[in-house]
């Protein structure tokens, strides 16, 4: 396939009217293709417009003869000529055909191939604005937030970086699995339903709700450029340690229950022993330590009358910003309304209601991490802005400083420099960065860190654990 093959799929690609193996090669081929890439992004602007339509009632006469004609219009050869500008032409005949079938359709039927319903857009932080279907996975790389717009129910996502959720069609409703991370969603006119694990919130008109559904989930890309380790058995880690940078952990000296405790890292840029050196903080805890063996390793046990609790398999936390919202689990429904303190927090299967000061700072940190207000490209609803920078309710200002260091590791408890500084989730921090000082370490999460100034109004630096991109 070259670039002008895929231009001339990217109409039926974008509508859903590509077939799957069709599909498939052109977005390999994509990847490869920075013109075809562009091409496609710019075509998914000019389909938006339409996209935003309101749908009339239109009778089955007037359906069927537009499928047809919209179908012929498909059908026809598009290479008339080798001059460019008729080529483009022919696209353009076809675009149109399609449109004019969305325009009077609207998006609940949207495209010429069922089960590929358009449901909204995603935008992303620099601007790129992608056509979403039902059943798309959407996952936000470390450091780089989304906004995901929902057509039919007027919903609006905000993901944080390092995030994933699956959006689907049930009828006329529209559901929003989230698979992991931190996500702030606002219901348009009518209720959205949103789906964690076992779990379903249905989120009431005009409310605004905090998620953040902490479950586990492995991601490596370029070979240990970007780690993403989220409640990984420590044996699995060691596995991942040998595929990353070779050489031999031996794990069978551990008892079961210890190789089996779950621990998280994450970082960007880093080193054989910058990574070993963050697996052995995140383990030492559990008793296990680490022997050299030339170029190998051995873990071994060795017992501690430490705190030892495990993390949980997931975690998930919900807290409803403005409005009210309906959360159900297994037969046990909570409405949580009206108050921003109310949290419910479901670990190992058990719901419990925090208490009205503990849930604030709950969907405080929530809100802080999903939210980073001061970037350009994040557009809360007020309500939610007005909580994060009310300091009478726990919220204070929060500033956005530039990313941590390469070969920065984070783990569930704190984080490890570059130059081998370990730094514990409680203790004080020197942040030599644009936008951020120095402070107390508050929360280190998959993103990034928080970290208090401790002045008078509560100023708190959010730092990613890398850069948009």
């Amino acid at each position: 396939m070259d670039t002008r093959e895929a231009k001339v799929q990217l109409p039926s690609y974008l509508i859903g009217d590509l077939a799957p193996k069709e599909a498939a090669m052109l977005e390999g081929h994509l990847d490869v293709d920075p013109q075809a890439k562009a091409a496609k992004d710019s075509m998914a602007r000019q389909l938006l417009p339409v996209m935003n339509l309101t749908a009339p009632e239109v009778g089955e006469p007037a359906l069927s003869k537009l499928f047809v004609d919209a179908r012929r219009e498909l059908e026809k050869p598009v290479y008339q000529s080798s001059t460019m500008w008729q080529e483009l032409r022919a696209v353009a005949w076809r675009v149109a055909a399609v449109l004019v079938v969305g325009a009077v359709l609207g998006l609940s039927i949207y495209g010429l191939t069922p089960g590929n319903t358009i449901v909204g857009q995603l935008t992303t932080s620099n601007g790129i604005v992608q056509v979403l279907r039902a059943g798309d996975v959407i996952e936000t790389p470390q450091g780089v937030p989304m906004t995901l717009d929902l057509k039919s129910s007027g919903a609006r996502v905000d993901m944080d970086g390092s995030a994933a959720l699956k959006v689907s069609r049930s009828g006329e409703e529209t559901i929003v699995e989230i698979l992991r991370g931190r996500v702030i969603v606002g219901a348009g006119t009518k209720p959205q339903v949103v789906e964690c694990g076992e779990s379903s919130i249905a989120i009431d008109a005009h409310s605004v709700a905090a998620i953040d559904f902490d479950t586990p989930f492995r991601r490596i890309v370029g070979q240990g450029a970007v780690v993403e380790l989220q409640r990984q058995t420590i044996s699995d880690v060691a596995r991942d340690a040998e595929r990353l940078y070779g050489g031999r952990i031996e794990t069978s000296a551990l008892p079961e229950r210890v190789a089996k405790r779950r621990i998280s890292l994450y970082g960007v840029g880093l080193r054989r022993d910058e990574f070993l050196d963050a697996f052995k903080s995140a383990v030492e805890r559990y008793g296990v330590a680490f022997k050299a063996e030339g170029k190998n390793l051995s873990l071994s046990y060795t017992g501690t009358a430490g705190n030892t609790a495990d993390e949980s398999e997931s975690v998930l936390k919900v807290a409803p910003l403005s409005g009210s919202l309906l959360y159900t689990q297994e037969g046990d429904s909570r409405r949580l309304s009206e108050s921003l303190s109310q949290a419910v927090v479901v670990e190992d299967s058990t719901v419990t209601n925090l208490e009205s000061a503990a849930g604030a700072m709950k969907a405080q940190r929530m809100v802080v991490w999903a939210g980073r207000t001061d970037m350009p490209y994040f557009k809360l609803d007020a309500t939610v802005s007005n909580y994060i920078t009310d300091a009478s309710r726990n919220g204070g200002k929060v500033v956005v400083a530039s990313a941590l260091p390469a070969g920065t590791v984070l783990t569930e408890g704190g984080l490890r420099f570059k130059t081998g500084a370990l730094i514990k989730v409680g203790e004080q921090i020197e942040i030599a960065l644009p936008g951020a000082k120095g402070g107390k370490l508050l929360g280190v999460m998959s993103s990034g860190i928080e970290v208090a100034k401790g002045d008078d109004s509560n100023t708190r630096y959010f730092v990613p654990v890398s850069a948009g991109r």
